[in-house]
């Protein structure tokens, strides 16, 4: 049976290094009260936690997977991101999968042109590289919550004085992070500036999601496939 919890010693039970788990237990500590933010725990099997209509899922295997379904139905979340092996215990197809990876590797040499924006202006202006206004609102409004809150990290590349490259770090709880919005401009990528943010970024600890096709790309720079995610709509 599901209860609501505000209390972060509920999630003891959850792994250090399962990525779901890292990402409940951290969105607690960094919205804690947060009007809007809920979390809930089932028997010390499976948590949950949401925020403006989107969830994630952490389940042990032996989690009883029936109740949980029943749970996410009932609350009827916009979308639920959760393990594949998770998504394929509650009989759900994916809308979207992808890696689970996590930073193992040391510093790269390679020159880095990242220099954190210096002001509200040139903040702006880099995001403005990612679309606000057509999707990434509420993103980037969690953003600003957890970097005016200490939780959060970010880095842009500018190049001739206009945004050519931007990326964060979120999360940035007990040692772990999770990577984020790594993107460059089209005109500038190959030149090593996305190579440049990931290594100024990652820690050990560091995690990110990404498209299968990246793994490759991230492998080089460090990272490990650990696991692999998926949006469910249940």
């Amino acid at each position: 049976m599901f209860r609501f919890t505000d209390d972060i010693d509920d999630l003891e039970f959850l792994p250090e290094n399962d990525f779901f788990a890292f990402r409940i237990k951290a969105s607690c500590t960094v919205y804690g009260q947060t009007p809007g933010f809920y979390c809930w725990v089932s028997e010390k099997q499976a948590a949950v936690c949401a925020m403006d209509g989107h969830a994630c899922l952490f389940a042990v295997e032996g989690a009883d997977h029936t109740e949980i379904s029943a749970f996410l139905r009932f609350m009827a979340f916009d979308s639920v991101l959760t393990s594949a092996d998770t998504a394929s215990r509650l009989s759900v197809k994916p809308i979207r999968t992808g890696s689970v990876m996590i930073y193992e590797g040391l510093k790269c040499d390679s020159k880095s042109f990242s220099s954190a924006p210096s002001n509200k202006g040139d903040f702006y202006d880099l995001y403005s590289l990612l679309g606000i206004g057509s999707g990434f609102d509420e993103w980037f409004a969690g953003l600003a919550f957890q970097i005016n809150h200490g939780f959060a990290d970010v880095r842009g590349i500018k190049i001739k004085g206009m945004a050519a490259a931007t990326s964060s770090k979120l999360f940035i709880v007990n040692g772990h992070s999770l990577l984020s919005a790594v993107y460059v401009k089209n005109e500038y990528r190959g030149k090593g500036l996305a190579k440049a943010m990931v290594n100024e970024l990652s820690d050990n600890g560091t995690f990110l999601l990404c498209d299968h096709d990246l793994t490759g790309f991230y492998g080089k720079l460090g990272y490990k496939a650990l696991d692999n995610w998926t949006e469910v709509i249940i």
